[in-house]
């Protein structure tokens, strides 16, 4: 890779000469990355794009885009969205697109022909017939494609890799293992690896543009190697402004997918109760896919955790000491990576739109935000942490094949045929470990439920899709300023989250919820929670709601679970247990008395 100056030279720098000095460091490694790429696809079978398929239109995808297109400006991003504004479309920048069809030519595959291949009855993986040496090539060229972006951003940051991919693991005999071989596993059988980030408005990239957003960079540096490692891969921003962890925690299969193998913790600044994260954690546990679970900061909460540490692999991925440490780096070139910052991408306040400057229109540009380089610089340690647990996950594929030692190797379609099932080291039945929390009742930390929201993003479900007839309840924002400021951030930055609810008060009727429950012990439970007014109502709410399950009033005999606030939000569960059928069920509201009004954001159901 090409080096840029250093010492008192790159201080002279006009911005310009630096910009283009940075975007040349990491050119050659993305061109390294296109070949290698090329050449993998004329000599094995043509693999999907690493994407996993949308299951809801509200699905938030990793975006095929270039390290180099990464390294240039901002404006030459894009976000992932089917509904792509004009102003967006501009920014994108004519190089990047290049770039972006580069990529997208290189790593084309017959989607279909994929598909029927790891489909059940259909043909065999490649692994299955790839010989020896064949495999061992192709994991040489995933290993080269590691090392070429590893090197790349090293080359641009002038940073040691161990000060720049740190990361935290609170077992420290496990260390990484275990998310190395959940990546050996998805290399094996052409599985999928999904990396799902949870936090507030500053990791949904609000006062930037989306594209601009940490786990979005992460994605677009680390796809070039997940695609040379046919591993279908996809990182999912479902931040969202201004609420908590809980409750969506509680919806963790339907809020991050049933695919997720890595959930991230980032909701820094709106929760520090140590029951809301213990809450993520243990929901993480019971999720079908059992995901691992990163946090970005090392709440003090965590060290008592100790049942956690090993089967969630549990550990810490925070950049405060990293940006430390590149501020104050002596090469002028790679410090101005971090100095300066501002927001949407743009080493100048203005933006050139219409053939008109004008300041960059994104809302949420306050000071407790990141500007687009501190976002960069997140996205480039996430993307070498796991970039590196990738080259550890080829060298165990190389000694499988190869052999320890003296002893023979295995052929490619004998590992493949080894037992690869989902799992940890170590099991825990969270039924038999009490919490650490003495408020983390077992009805919300013990049990994990199917559930039906309002809020965007997610993967599942919405409310309106489980309405069981037509109401005159509506799906929209609480109030109109976060309306207001939704709809800005959507249209001009292409924002995915949406703190929409189901509202209805007395001149509203009814609105009637219909799922299906697969407990039949007769003690299942089904929940809901709401944004609820304040005090100022007068008396509870339930003195003012009729609450229906199956026919049958149960707004008196509600157990309520946890009560959250932020500046923007007061949210509150409520559950009832032992007339939950298997089957269809159907609940219920309606609000009897004025002022009444209900916000209804999730059911909850087992």
């Amino acid at each position: 890779c090409g080096r840029a100056k250093a010492g008192g030279d790159a201080g002279t720098m006009s911005a310009s000469a630096l910009g283009e000095r940075v975007h040349i460091a990491l050119a050659a490694a993305k061109k390294i990355v296109i070949l290698s790429v090329v050449v993998g696809v004329l000599m094995l079978v043509l693999v999907d794009w690493p994407v996993v398929g949308s299951h809801s239109e509200h699905t938030v995808s990793a975006h095929p885009r270039s390290l180099e297109s990464f390294s240039a400006s901002p404006m030459q991003h894009t976000a992932d969205s089917g509904a792509e504004s004009e102003s967006t479309r501009m920014q994108r920048g004519r190089l990047a697109e290049t770039l972006e069809m580069d990529v997208k030519k290189a790593t084309k595959g017959d989607r279909e022909s994929y598909h029927t291949q790891v489909g059940n009855g259909g043909r065999r993986l490649e692994s299955e017939t790839m010989s020896k040496e064949g495999a061992l090539k192709w994991l040489a060229e995933v290993k080269s494609s590691i090392k070429s972006t590893q090197q790349g951003l090293i080359d641009a940051y002038k940073l040691p890799m161990e000060k720049i991919s740190e990361v935290s693991f609170f077992d420290k005999e496990q260390g990484n293992d275990a998310i190395v071989k959940r990546l050996l596993r998805a290399m094996v059988l052409n599985d999928s690896f999904v990396y799902v980030v949870g936090g507030m408005s500053d990791t949904a990239g609000h006062g930037n543009m989306f594209a601009d957003s940490y786990p979005q960079v992460m994605a677009d540096i680390m796809a070039p190697a997940m695609a040379k490692a046919k591993i279908k891969f996809e990182v999912r921003n479902l931040a969202m402004g201004g609420v908590p962890s809980y409750p969506g925690s509680m919806c963790m299969k339907d809020a991050f997918g049933p695919d997720a193998d890595v959930v991230m913790w980032d909701f820094r600044m709106v929760e520090h109760a140590s029951l809301n994260g213990e809450i993520y954690i243990r929901q993480a546990l019971m999720h079908p896919r059992r995901p691992f679970v990163a946090f970005k900061r090392p709440n003090g909460y965590l060290n008592s955790m100790k049942n956690y540490f090993t089967p969630a692999s549990l550990h810490v991925v925070d950049e405060r000491d990293l940006a430390k440490l590149a501020s104050s780096n002596s090469n002028t070139t790679a410090r101005d990576l971090v100095e300066n910052d501002n927001f949407c991408g743009f080493s100048d306040p203005v933006r050139k739109k219409d053939g008109t400057w004008q300041e960059c229109e994104c809302p949420g540009q306050v000071r407790w935000h990141a500007g687009y380089k501190l976002q960069r610089l997140r996205g480039v340690q996430m993307a070498l942490v796991y970039l590196n647990m990738l080259d550890l996950a080829v060298d165990k594929y190389v000694e499988m094949i190869n052999g320890p030692g003296d002893e023979p190797g295995e052929s490619p379609s004998d590992i493949m045929q080894r037992r690869w099932e989902i799992g940890h080291n170590k099991q825990i039945d969270l039924a038999e470990h009490a919490p650490y929390s003495k408020d983390c009742r077992g009805i919300f930390c013990s049990r994990a439920y199917s559930c039906a929201m309002s809020w965007e993003p997610r993967m599942g479900p919405g409310l309106t899709d489980i309405f069981d007839s037509e109401t005159k309840w509506k799906l929209d924002y609480p109030d109109a300023r976060s309306k207001s400021a939704s709809e800005d951030g959507h249209s001009k930055c292409s924002y995915k989250d949406a703190k929409k609810t189901v509202i209805g008060g007395v001149s509203d009727g009814w609105v009637f919820f219909k799922f299906v429950a697969e407990d039949d012990s007769k003690k299942g439970s089904v929940a809901f929670c709401a944004d609820f007014p304040g005090e100022d109502l007068g008396g509870k709410w339930e003195d003012k709601t009729l609450v229906l399950l199956n026919g049958e009033e149960i707004q008196g005999e509600l157990e309520r679970w946890v009560e959250v606030k932020t500046l923007g939000m007061h949210s509150a569960c409520y559950s009832h247990s032992g007339m939950l059928k298997k089957g269809e069920n159907v609940l219920g509201f309606r609000a009897m008395e004025e002022p009444m009004v209900l916000k209804m954001t999730h059911v909850l159901w087992q």
